[in-house]
């Protein structure tokens, strides 16, 4: 999910490529949590800085640091917020908000989320001057002239229109991204909020067609690339989105950062040692263990998705492949995502073995003890040039077919599974006679058996 939170190697891609020298105004677009406006302060006293955004979170901010307070009210599942501080001063409404926004990560009716929602409203008095000292110590970071709560394209159009200004933008990278996010925060919490159309990055294009050609400076970030402007800057960052910058600037920059690998011995796995009565071991793995273990077995034109959640995979004490889980983008309940599932090897079969045990219990109560929930179903997502994946076939449900974006392959299939009760030692098993070596022998005995028959 897109969180407003501008990279900050992105912001060194933007001092580098833009003379801010030369700028009189700054109109920054979609502030987020107001990272760039802090480093302009400290770098650029002479720059005139305004803010806008359309959330409540980040006009609390901007309206804190010019200074202009506004009615904010606690209703619904916040509203015990009024009966417990109903002589709030603004600035404790502002952390109150931003507490709740914390509060929204916990809104499911899980135990885990029940718990840490219930420890917030417990300890709110205790928490509550603690943020409005982390804000203050925002706003003291920061110099705002004004601050616009309202559509960003708007906030453009004021930039078109003030002689010496120039455009930073970091606009949403998905359509509705913000509404989703702040979904809780607009049904729990009453205040003027500003009227704006939904931003649909497909309409970026032709936005910055329309600031090209009206001679306005300009650095706008996003994770398009564009037939007919070719980007500026590029960081790149694996399991993250690429940030891609537009300007009207000849100076460019490229970043990307490479992954933490930690080397470890290991015996690889031989197919011709497993048998029926091998023994399974699902073992907890360090996200820079496995960054070594993709960078030995996967295509290095995979970029590598760090997950909440790594497991390695051993029969017999011999490496067989590793699993990587994380939860939806969506934070949807019941369910856990399943990043990437690989063997070292392609004998026998030992890829769909691994994708297996992605569903046995033995992998997701591991997590749902850490969660305090219970997964239902594992999601994946595969790319191919085939209409199905051959690995997942048979064992998880192919749920969307549709076209990839990407030039490699022409499908990208969702698929889901619900979560086994089977041990990963009983998974092992069923592979052994459906899939792995034991099929094969199982099918000779019934040839032989036909032919004597």
């Amino acid at each position: 999910m897109f969180q407003g939170v501008m990279p900050l190697k992105c912001i060194n891609q933007i001092l580098r490529v833009i003379d801010f020298q030369k700028w009189e105004k700054c109109f920054v677009c979609c502030s987020g949590t107001f990272r760039l406006e802090r480093l302009l302060t400290m770098t650029f006293p002479h720059l005139e800085i305004h803010s806008n955004d359309v959330s409540l979170f980040s006009t609390t901010i901007g309206r804190s640091a010019t200074r202009e307070p506004f009615e904010i009210r606690f209703v619904n599942r916040l509203s015990f917020i009024e009966e417990q501080f109903p002589e709030m001063a603004f600035a404790d409404r502002v952390a109150a908000v931003h507490l709740a926004f914390q509060m929204s990560r916990f809104v499911g009716n899980n135990l885990y989320a029940q718990k840490h929602f219930q420890y917030f409203i417990d300890n709110f008095e205790k928490l509550l001057p603690l943020q409005s000292e982390k804000i203050t110590g925002t706003i003291q970071d920061m110099r705002i002239s004004s601050y616009f709560a309202g559509d960003w394209r708007d906030h453009v159009q004021n930039t078109m229109q003030t002689e010496g200004a120039g455009i930073i933008g970091f606009p949403p990278f998905f359509k509705a991204g913000y509404e989703r996010q702040f979904k809780f925060i607009d049904e729990n919490i009453s205040w003027e909020s500003p009227r704006y159309e939904v931003y649909d990055p497909k309409d970026l294009e032709s936005i910055i067609d329309w600031i090209d050609a009206s001679g306005t400076p300009f650095f706008i970030i996003s994770d398009q690339l564009f037939d007919d402007h070719p980007p500026s800057t590029e960081f790149t960052k694996a399991g993250r989105a690429p940030h891609y910058g537009y300007t009207n600037t000849k100076r460019s920059s490229l970043v990307c950062v490479p992954t933490r690998s930690k080397p470890f011995k290991y015996i690889p796995v031989k197919v011709e040692k497993l048998h029926e009565e091998s023994t399974v071991k699902i073992v907890p793995f360090e996200p820079d263990e496995m960054n070594f273990l993709k960078d030995c077995n996967l295509s290095n034109k995979i970029k590598h998705v760090g997950g909440m959640w790594n497991f390695a995979v051993f029969v017999d004490d011999m490496l067989v492949g590793g699993l990587i889980l994380s939860l939806d983008k969506f934070n949807s309940q019941g369910k856990l995502y399943l990043l990437s599932d690989f063997s070292i090897s392609r004998a026998a079969k030992l890829s769909k073995m691994v994708a297996m045990l992605s569903t046995s219990k033995t992998v997701v109560r591991q997590i749902d003890i850490r969660r305090l929930t219970k997964t239902k179903t594992i999601m994946t997502t595969a790319f191919s040039n085939h209409p199905v994946s051959m690995k997942y076939r048979g064992i998880f449900n192919l749920t969307v077919r549709k076209e990839s974006q990407s030039a490699e392959t022409r499908y990208a299939l969702n698929y889901e599974s619900d979560v086994s009760d089977l041990t990963a030692q009983e998974i092992y098993n069923k592979w052994w006679y459906r899939y792995g070596p034991g099929s094969e022998r199982k099918g000779r005995k019934i040839k032989n058996r036909n032919s004597t028959g």
